[in-house]
């Protein structure tokens, strides 16, 4: 079962390389390594270049365009996006591979980890877990920094929409779709992912709380689009 591991990236020279490292150090041969990159005058590029089997220019912004255009040349059975700040575990894909054997299964939604060793760090840790308790009573949403979906699941829902919260837009439009349950999206605690605090740390944590919070109660109570970072 093949793999297409999709990166967009943008003004990401400093933490590319370690990103795209931890993927050219898998266990798992029979995959694609993917780079959809958004020049910035940087070397974001020269560096997913040196690891990438494909590396494409996004000339449009926006986070859900980067990742429809590494889709619309990936050819895997599965699709990975992961974003350039997060890194896997050697044996990743070969586990994810595993649990997509089971063809009852459309999505796999990993713990997530922060790697930073600092007090916003624990803090942005702190948050994620919540998050990760979210995830698994809800059953169906899934974590921008990876998303694992079959590919023929995400192009029946057309792929990413271009909106703020384009990961839970794509969560929710399948859980309709697809009704979920446990046995269609797994989230496995012990397949883990390591990413970075640095969103959380920019925004601020009470500020990303509040803005998660008041957009997906806006939009699971209201069905309205996400409003942006509340000025």
């Amino acid at each position: 079962m093949r793999i297409s591991v999709i990166v967009p990236a943008y003004r990401e020279e400093g933490l590319l390389e370690q990103g795209l490292l931890s993927i050219r150090s898998q266990s798992f041969s029979d995959y694609e390594l993917i780079v959809v990159v958004r020049p910035a005058g940087d070397r974001t590029e020269e560096v997913a270049k040196r690891y990438a089997d494909h590396v494409l220019i996004q000339r449009d912004k926006g986070l859900g365009p980067a990742r429809n255009l590494g889709a619309s040349v990936a050819e895997g059975d599965i699709f990975l996006f992961i974003d350039a700040d997060t890194l896997i575990p050697r044996d990743f894909l070969k586990r994810v591979s595993q649990l997509f054997e089971d063809e009852r299964v459309l999505s796999v939604v990993p713990r997530f980890y922060v790697y930073d060793r600092s007090y916003r760090g624990a803090l942005s840790q702190c948050l994620l877990s919540l998050l990760t308790r979210i995830i698994n009573k809800m059953k169906f949403l899934l974590y921008g920094m990876m998303i694992i979906v079959r590919r023929d699941v995400f192009q029946s829902l057309g792929g990413f929409r271009d909106v703020f919260g384009e990961d839970v837009d794509l969560s929710l439009r399948m859980g309709r779709k697809y009704r979920f349950n446990r046995k269609l999206v797994r989230y496995v605690s012990s397949l883990v992912a390591y990413t970075s605090s640095r969103r959380i740390q920019k925004l601020g944590i009470l500020r990303a709380v509040h803005l998660w919070t008041y957009n997906l109660m806006r939009y699971w109570m209201l069905g309205e689009q996400f409003v942006g970072y509340l000025g």
